[in-house]
């Protein structure tokens, strides 16, 4: 018998509070993308290659064009820009990381 195996359907999560540039042909940036995917969570995404606002948004905050660059909009008005593809994901993790449900560890 065939089993058709399906990733279970789960509502994605949204964070308006956070911009990721990103550009789709960096390895760097699949790797927070990858993470997003797992956290099942939206946030904007803009390609400074492709959107002259988002270019020199990035220019003016960080001085130059790398990707990827999560910029995040606190609460208090603070604008912050997180740069390097394992602090973005280390960052995403501890803050939209959904627990375990008790005993999922079989312990």
């Amino acid at each position: 018998m065939n089993r058709l195996w399906k990733r279970k359907t789960v509502e994605r999560r949204s964070a308006p509070d956070l911009t990721l540039y990103a550009s789709a042909w960096c390895p760097y940036c699949m790797m927070v993308f990858h993470a997003l995917d797992a956290l099942d969570l939206d946030v904007r995404r803009v390609d400074p290659r492709d959107d002259v606002e988002a270019r020199r948004a990035l220019y003016e905050a960080r001085g130059h064009g790398t990707v990827p660059v999560l910029r995040i909009d606190h609460p208090d008005g603070r604008v912050e820009w997180m740069p390097e593809s394992r602090d973005i994901v280390r960052w995403l993790r501890a803050r939209y990381a959904v627990p375990a449900p008790a005993g999922a560890d079989g312990g």
